[in-house]
């Protein structure tokens, strides 16, 4: 028998020592890989001009076709390659009868929709060991307003947690580790949890963004950053997103590339099925019965701008002509809610001073027909019965519920094309005249986007998927991938 023989086909070129597959070359598409026993070592993509090639999964190069490899392209990722290089040296196993061990990284209690169905999904499950550490601001340079509640969350919801100064990852070993923050500036202060450090010590990273990715962003490259190119987006194993087109970003703007990307649906929608989400009592008993109105303000920014920058929220003063408009609603009942940099930012940018923005809450607070809104996002949005927003990815689950939204933007912002097709069953304003047609034409009257958006609604938020039961396919892909790995 000849131990050493190769096998040639049209697609594909294999070399064996007896039945063992050594080395492997096929093509696929547009594509050469180049595989060392199963495990992808090299690969080269042929498309639109260009010739990319990838070390394992990691992008390395790009050849133009009749230009010479840039000076920007030569940089090779050395930092990424090694790290995951230890990781598959590292990589903690999932013994036999062993619990799988998952760990969350918690900083603000704002971001907890965001894995709340994974976290009870885990917790109930007897196979797993959850715990929850606490990384506290206070004393560091990131505190601020959002994380005023942060432990206080954690101590009335009967949460066990760790403090992040006790927790010491290389001891610990947790299979998994799940992010709640992309942004590197918390992994400066918390640093024994900076991705890269975790990924070496054969911990998997995982993250589940805590807002929606809906804008394109693409004149941005600081905003596109924020999006696809943090260490946690970099070092992730896993990463799971709400859509396909979230998905292609990190293809084109991801240092990894898109491949540990997962599809699953946004897990934060989970709660519109498996909780009953009331108001506080103090919002009901002011509502009177009334139909609600959520408003939605976010925090002033340019993210999608090329040459001149251009404010895509509305401005300060033309919010003051909203607020005296909608006090003389009286059958309805509006409850704000406003982004905790919404107030900074209109300082800083000397949109108004201190003063001017205190006695805006304060007319908010002091009004018959409003309700200044600081709790659980998702129970204001399962109760409103309209909606008017600013751009946040709030308005991606707006879009969930068949009602009426009216979209309010000083100059419009790029948008992911899944997004785009909800914005156009929104209706689309500027001015406090925008606001005053909404309320005096269509909200509770005559709106004819919402039978297209019964039907849009099925393609983005299909049935199958979003059904209750998101985190819970998070937490068995989890086991599942892990186990086979260890196979």
């Amino acid at each position: 028998m000849n131990i050493f023989y190769t096998r040639k086909g049209d697609y594909q070129k294999d070399i064996f020592i007896g039945r063992l597959a050594i080395y492997t070359r096929s093509n696929v598409g547009n594509e050469v890989r180049f595989y060392l026993f199963h495990i992808p070592i090299w690969k080269k993509i042929y498309s639109s001009g260009e010739v990319k090639h990838y070390l394992g999964g990691i992008r390395i190069a790009k050849f133009l076709t009749n230009n010479k490899l840039s000076r920007e392209e030569k940089k090779f990722p050395t930092d990424i390659y090694l790290s995951k290089v230890l990781f598959k040296m590292h990589q903690i196993s999932l013994e036999r009868e062993e619990k799988l061990r998952i760990h969350f990284l918690y900083i603000a209690d704002s971001y907890w929709p965001s894995w709340q169905s994974l976290y009870e999904s885990c917790l109930v499950d007897k196979n797993i060991e959850v715990k929850v550490i606490f990384l506290n601001t206070k004393s560091t340079q990131l505190f601020s307003s959002q994380y005023i509640h942060s432990e206080k969350f954690l101590q009335d919801n009967n949460i066990p947690y760790i403090d992040y100064q006790n927790y010491m990852p290389e001891i610990e070993k947790p299979h998994v580790l799940i992010y709640q923050t992309p942004y590197n500036i918390n992994y400066g202060v918390f640093k024994k949890v900076r991705p890269d450090s975790i990924t070496a010590l054969g911990i998997r990273v995982v993250y589940i963004s805590y807002g929606i990715e809906y804008d394109r962003s693409i004149h941005n490259e600081h905003i596109q950053n924020l999006h696809y190119s943090h260490l946690v987006h970099t070092f992730a194993w896993r990463l799971f997103v709400m859509h396909h087109d979230i998905k292609e970003g990190f293809y084109d703007n991801c240092p990894s590339g898109g491949f540990h990307v997962c599809v699953s649906g946004h897990p934060k929608f989970d709660c519109y099925f498996a909780h009953s989400l009331t108001l506080p009592p103090a919002c009901l008993n002011n509502a009177k019965k009334r139909k609600i109105i959520a408003f939605q303000i976010h925090c002033y920014n340019d993210s999608d701008c090329r040459g001149e920058k251009r404010i895509h929220s509305i401005p300060f003063r033309e919010h003051l002509k909203i607020l005296k408009l909608l006090k003389t609603y009286t059958n309805y009942f509006f409850v704000y809610t406003i982004h905790p940099a919404f107030k900074t930012r209109n300082i800083d940018k000397k949109y108004c001073t201190r003063e001017e923005y205190f006695q805006f809450i304060a007319e908010i607070k002091n009004a018959e027909n409003m309700y200044l809104y600081t709790g659980n996002h998702q129970a204001l949005l399962a109760n409103a019965d309209a909606f008017i927003t600013e751009n946040s990815s709030l308005m991606i689950e707006m879009a969930y519920f068949n009602k009426s939204i009216l979209y309010l933007y000083d100059y419009p912002i790029a948008l992911k094309p899944f997004a785009e097709k909800l914005a156009t069953t929104f209706h689309h304003g500027h001015t406090h005249r925008d606001v005053e047609n909404f309320m005096n034409n269509i909200v509770f009257k005559k709106d004819d986007l919402l039978d297209v958006r019964k039907v849009l609604r099925e393609s983005i938020f299909p049935k199958n998927i979003y059904d209750g039961h998101i985190g819970f396919r998070i937490k068995e892909y989890l086991i599942k991938t892990i186990q086979k790995e260890n196979k």
